[in-house]
């Protein structure tokens, strides 16, 4: 923030008569407690400045890998039937046998005061978190690293090879690429040339944006063995989302979601393939190519398809077809 008076002003502390910025609420560091505190202090309706001398908004949470185990009775073990509680938090994390009777014996060495604070708002934490957040449909690569549940974090920067954006060539970017998640535009080469460019650059990830509207992101077909990073596909107007926040600083979690599945729709039936625009491929009577694993029956062959990957007994069973006493059953979740 620069103001109108001089350094000469402030080293005798005299208070500036004017600033350029001004806000109700003035936070240091965009760190894990710092972006929080703005979070809520916007939700109060103040007005916030973050100021962070690094060139990355993460702060130590960045160093660490950005993500946090949160239990203890969360809205999403409250869903599927899952039991924990602050008081079991709290046991995990102070003495460990009471998960694994061969448990890290160091926990008994942790903090008790901070472990008693950190078990009795995990739940709140994580609450707070979904709710603050923005989550996106992405479709996985047939290459290199799956997407895990626990995931990856870290922030998004836009790949650059010379004045294109497609990643097709080596990144002209790298000391902006490296250690962050690649953001690259499809078209003109393989989903691995691009994978492998951004990989070479140091990228722990790459997220490929469709150059097409669509509804459900694409999946990454190819193959490369010596990709190891983990690289997704977000649709055209999301992946535009996206692009448009990185000036501002952009952080991701990419992670498989055990409360959802892939390729179906909110009331949990499997989406057919209906591509607003033209594309090759079998339109409106083949499963959507967001579903993973992959199915038969999607517009392509795919490399991962097994003979068990099979919906068709349960689409006709959905449109009134009487469910066949023999041979294959339908699947049940």
């Amino acid at each position: 923030m620069e103001h109108n008076d001089t350094n000469a002003d402030l080293s005798r502390g005299k208070i500036p008569a004017t600033w350029d910025l001004a806000a109700d609420v003035v936070i240091v560091g965009a760190g894990a407690a710092g972006l929080p505190a703005a979070i809520r202090a916007v939700d109060a309706g103040a007005s916030v400045i973050v100021v962070e001398t690094n060139y990355d908004i993460g702060g130590h949470a960045i160093v660490s890998g950005g993500n946090v185990p949160l239990g203890g009775g969360t809205s999403a073990q409250r869903k599927y039937g899952i039991e924990d509680s602050p008081e079991v938090v709290f046991r995990d994390l102070t003495d460990w046998t009471i998960v694994q009777p061969n448990g890290w014996p160091d926990y008994r060495y942790n903090d008790r005061a901070v472990m008693r604070a950190f078990a009795d708002h995990c739940a709140q934490t994580y609450d707070f978190l979904v709710a603050n957040g923005t989550n996106y449909r992405v479709g996985s690569a047939s290459f290199g690293t799956k997407v895990s549940i626990v995931g990856l974090s870290g922030n998004v920067v836009a790949a650059a090879n010379d004045s294109l954006t497609d990643g097709c060539t080596a990144l002209t970017n790298p000391a902006t690429v490296v250690g962050r998640i690649a953001l690259i535009d499809r078209g003109n080469c393989l989903f691995v040339v691009k994978a492998k460019n951004a990989q070479n650059a140091g990228a722990i990830a790459a997220i490929i944006v469709d150059n097409v509207v669509a509804s459900s992101p694409n999946q990454l077909g190819g193959s490369d063995p010596s990709i190891n990073i983990s690289v997704v596909s977000v649709t055209k107007n999301d992946g535009d989302t996206l692009r448009g926040q990185i000036p501002n600083g952009l952080s991701a979690f990419i992670a498989a979601d055990p409360q959802h599945l892939s390729g179906v729709d909110a009331n949990g039936f499997v989406k057919l393939y209906a591509p607003s625009s033209f594309s090759g491929g079998s339109s409106v009577h083949h499963w959507d190519t967001s579903a993973s694993p992959n199915l038969l029956m999607e517009p392509s062959i795919n490399s991962d398809l097994t003979h068990g990957v099979d919906v068709s007994v349960e689409q006709l069973s959905d449109m009134g077809w009487t469910e066949p006493t023999g041979g294959r059953k339908r699947l049940r979740r």
